[in-house]
């Protein structure tokens, strides 16, 4: 399969599956000139695929309101936030609160478990190679074998899961709170990030507000 037809079926796709309408509405008006030319330059020559790459993809921010990453690569055991910058958009004409929330933003995807890739338009133009290398490399670390898959994980992440394992009903933020001490805000950031990695399945999926959570059936009985 070609580029554009390969580009075709995936926008195709992730304007059907697209969890918001604001999303949905996004991925319709079509990608910017740099998200074109990373997935034209960088990333189709790199893989030859689009599989795991979201575009568009939707997070809650540090002000409890919604973020677009640029593309997002998820897989059950990580997740790669890939942000393009314009030098004109992201640098030269911002002001210095925009530049304030423009770093915390990425610090917040961060602390959820993201890890975050940023490439400049020019670096896509000029030096396409080595921004396939800075991902192959990346993905390359992240993919390779593992003998246990919870040492992965951050020190909090990994008492969650054991919580989960010991306890026979779903938890969620409020019991995460109470038995390992942290904040309620903590405990449901880490339960969030826990459930796009697919080692937590939300409870009652559909209703607007996630309380719940419990072990991922695919993850069960692999421990």
């Amino acid at each position: 399969m070609d580029f554009a037809t390969a580009f075709r079926s995936f926008m195709k796709h992730h304007i059907k599956e697209a969890s918001s309408e604001k999303r949905r509405d996004r991925l319709m008006r079509g990608l910017g000139h740099s998200e074109k030319l990373f997935l034209e330059a960088v990333w189709w020559p790199a893989f030859g695929h689009f599989e795991g790459l979201y575009p568009e993809y939707e997070v809650q921010d540090y002000r409890d309101g919604i973020r677009f990453i640029d593309f997002a690569y998820l897989h059950p055991r990580f997740q790669v936030a890939i942000e393009l910058d314009g030098y004109s958009t992201h640098a030269r004409d911002v002001t210095p609160e925009q530049f304030s929330d423009h770093l915390m933003r990425q610090n917040t995807l961060v602390i959820d478990g993201w890890y975050v890739i940023r490439f400049a338009t020019g670096a896509l133009q000029h030096s396409p190679r080595q921004c396939q290398q800075v991902l192959q490399q990346l993905f390359g670390r992240l993919l390779s074998p593992q003998k246990d898959r919870l040492q992965d994980l951050r020190p909090l992440d990994r008492e969650i899961l054991r919580l989960f394992l010991r306890w026979p009903d779903p938890l969620g933020p409020k019991h995460i709170a109470q038995m390992l001490h942290v904040g309620g805000d903590t405990a449901a950031r880490h339960l969030r990030s826990l459930a796009r990695q697919r080692w937590l399945v939300p409870v009652g999926a559909g209703r607007t507000r996630v309380r719940l959570y419990r072990i991922h059936p695919d993850r069960s009985q692999r421990w």
